[in-house]
């Protein structure tokens, strides 16, 4: 499928009546910045109708920042429903990298990462992952229960049970539930 870029007001675009993805304050929070910082470089995209395939977000910041115009992506053709839902996810969700932390914490200053949307336990530094809040009273005095739920696809469940045992090999006190 050919894509090309066409110019279109804001308020025209519509949002994808299904769209599996929910606003996420600190997110919106980050695109916001990066859009103040860097100018609005990944352009939405849309069907030929003017419905959002991906960029519901940046559409939300373009209208806060009142521009009017921006560039889209546009298919050649109007998309049938089971091609929206595929390239939905798809452009949300396929993502080909990974970050190297090396280069990034070598490369790069900490704060600056951190402000632009990484946040200090990604890095590595301290804190706690995002959304997730442990009760220091619950210790001994040396150590602090902390319960982790993991689901795995089928396919992986063996090989990161194995590497789960190795790690908790290193940590004696450590108990390991296991429930189907």
């Amino acid at each position: 499928m050919k894509w090309t870029n066409e110019r279109r007001r804001v308020d025209t675009l519509k949002d994808y009546p299904n769209n599996p993805r929910t606003p996420d304050p600190q997110g919106m929070a980050n695109l916001e910045r990066s859009i103040e910082s860097v100018g609005y470089v990944e352009p939405i995209a849309i069907n030929t109708d003017g419905t959002i395939l991906s960029g519901h977000r940046r559409k939300q910041v373009l209208e806060a920042k009142g521009i009017a115009e921006v560039d889209v992506r546009v298919p050649e053709r109007q998309l049938t429903e089971p091609e929206c839902r595929e390239v939905v996810i798809r452009l949300n969700r396929n993502i080909a990298g990974v970050w190297d932390m090396d280069v990034l914490t070598n490369d790069f200053e900490p704060e600056s990462l951190i402000d632009w949307g990484f946040t200090d336990y990604e890095l590595g530094i301290h804190g706690t992952p995002e959304g997730i809040e442990f009760d220091e009273s619950v210790t001994d005095g040396e150590s602090v229960l902390a319960a982790f739920k993991i689901k795995l696809p089928q396919t992986d469940a063996d090989r990161f049970e194995v590497q789960l045992d190795e790690i908790l090999r290193e940590f004696p006190d450590a108990m390991k539930e296991k429930k189907i």
